[in-house]
């Protein structure tokens, strides 16, 4: 991987976790491409400002029974995988997974649990869908097309 560019290979090992000639060509096909035509002052007004949204999503009294995969990378030095666990009793049908040898680009670096929590967490939004017939169908193109991309 000596021939890769420098900074690129910068930016790839400050995320990396597991470094090898495949994660890196997804990471430059997949992320480096976004980070490239990315709007940069804006993501300096976002760092300088915070992520915080304009209300806490988790103060409502009522948890969310519905599924909900949370997938977090443990070795993520980005945003890290406790705030997740910390408000997991607000999702009594959650699945929660903190998948080892992986950062913040879990979805390179793990890729076949990636893929299979995901397709199941899918399976699960299919099933709870079924009497609202347009959630039905949209999550019916997501499986179709998940499956396609990640037989």
């Amino acid at each position: 991987m000596s021939e890769i560019d420098p900074s690129d290979s910068q930016e790839f090992a400050s995320v990396a976790v597991i470094q090898s000639r495949e994660n890196w060509e997804r990471f430059r096909n997949e992320v480096l491409a976004g980070l490239r035509i990315a709007d940069i002052t804006y993501l300096e007004r976002l760092g300088k400002n915070g992520y915080g949204l304009s209300f806490d999503p988790d103060s409502g009294t009522e948890p969310y029974d519905k599924p909900v995969l949370m997938l977090v990378g443990r070795q993520d030095t980005s945003v890290g995988y406790e705030d997740a666990w910390n408000i997991i009793e607000n999702y009594p049908r959650a699945t929660f997974a903190a998948l080892d040898s992986a950062g913040h680009n879990l979805q390179i670096e793990q890729s076949q649990i990636f893929n299979l929590l995901i397709s199941e967490w899918l399976d699960r939004v299919e099933r709870e869908s079924g009497a609202d017939h347009r959630i039905a169908k949209l999550v019916g193109y997501l499986l179709i097309l998940w499956r396609q991309l990640c037989p």
